[in-house]
């Protein structure tokens, strides 16, 4: 008897073919590893989603002034007008008056888009904001965007 015959034989002595009884064993092994998949989809499905929802506070002597959104990629690339882009690794106080005057609604626009706590509209920034708030949010981005610059074209 050949070696490959040897190991046939012997395969099918250790594994012979499943009855009625093996089969519905079988069946409820591999019922039961589709409910645990779905479930463990799902957990793994919030878990993404809860860890894309992190949101980081915006500091001032310690304290959080607010709580800030992450930025998915895409809002990350609109986030910076290309303007603006060049003043990503500088002061905020280096960005001219009228390129700031010009973005001002802008920022209240991305200001209510992200800062999720408090919660207000881009009027309510307006009438609630002020300078030193805009800059300390445009800090807050600009570190954000240093973070991810390896991954974001024309920075």
């Amino acid at each position: 008897m050949s070696d490959k015959a040897k190991k046939k034989k012997s395969f099918s002595e250790r594994f012979p073919p499943l009855d009625a009884e093996g089969i519905r064993e079988q069946e409820e092994l591999m019922d039961k590893a589709k409910r645990k998949y779905a479930t463990d989809a799902q957990e793994v499905s919030d878990a993404l989603t809860d860890y894309l929802d992190i949101k980081d506070p915006m500091l001032w002597k310690g304290k959080a002034i607010a709580w800030v959104r992450r930025p998915s990629m895409k809002q990350l690339k609109e986030l910076i007008p290309v303007e603006m882009r060049r003043y990503i690794n500088k002061d905020p106080s280096e960005i001219p008056k009228s390129v700031d005057k010009k973005y001002e609604k802008f920022f209240y626009e991305k200001m209510a888009e992200m800062i999720v706590i408090p919660k207000y509209t881009a009027a309510e920034w307006e009438t609630k904001a002020n300078p030193w708030l805009i800059r300390r949010f445009w800090l807050h981005i600009s570190e954000i965007a240093k973070l991810m610059e390896g991954h974001i074209e024309n920075f």
